[in-house]
């Protein structure tokens, strides 16, 4: 689940950054989700070597719908168990550099997802009543600072969608 430690951050480059993950999880049966809390990071590519395979994944924002690993607005990546493995993780961004990683309990992502989800319903709700209320208003006083305001808060809020991962195909 989530923690209180900090994200992995570089600033702005465009550098390809490698980390290498030990995973024991001889002990547990139900798989992992290797969760990146980040919705815009360009590309991902994680490794998963075991003793037996080796398996590759892709995910990112630019990356095709049907070639990520998970269809989901955030990164995900269903992590085997009841075994040791080695985890080999290539990102790269264009923009800011933060990787967030999680590592969650398939139930628990999804009731937290829920939650989440909840939220952001709630938020975007009132983010499109508050767009049409100044709609009404700017039809019927026709003044240019409802139609500013207008403006603001409708960027604004496609700002946030995409920021928070809503604007990609998922």
């Amino acid at each position: 689940g989530k923690t209180n430690a900090k994200a992995l951050s570089f600033g702005f480059t465009e550098h390809a950054y490698w980390l290498r993950l030990e995973l024991d999880s001889r002990a547990r049966t139900k798989p992992y989700l290797l969760h990146i809390d980040y919705p815009t990071f360009d590309d991902l590519r994680l490794t998963i070597e075991s003793t037996v395979t080796s398996t590759q994944f892709v995910n990112g924002f630019l990356v095709a719908p049907e070639d990520k690993s998970i269809a989901h607005r955030h990164h995900l990546f269903l992590i085997p168990t009841g075994e040791v493995t080695t985890l080999w993780l290539r990102a790269t961004n264009t923009g800011s550099f933060q990787l967030p990683l999680l590592l969650w309990d398939e139930v628990e992502f999804q009731k937290a997802q829920g939650y989440d989800m909840l939220y952001h319903g709630l938020y975007f709700g009132i983010w499109l009543a508050l767009i049409f209320f100044n709609g009404v208003m700017l039809l019927v006083f026709k003044d240019r600072a409802f139609a500013c305001f207008l403006g603001l808060v409708t960027s604004v809020g496609i700002f946030q969608l995409v920021a928070l991962g809503f604007g990609a195909d998922q």
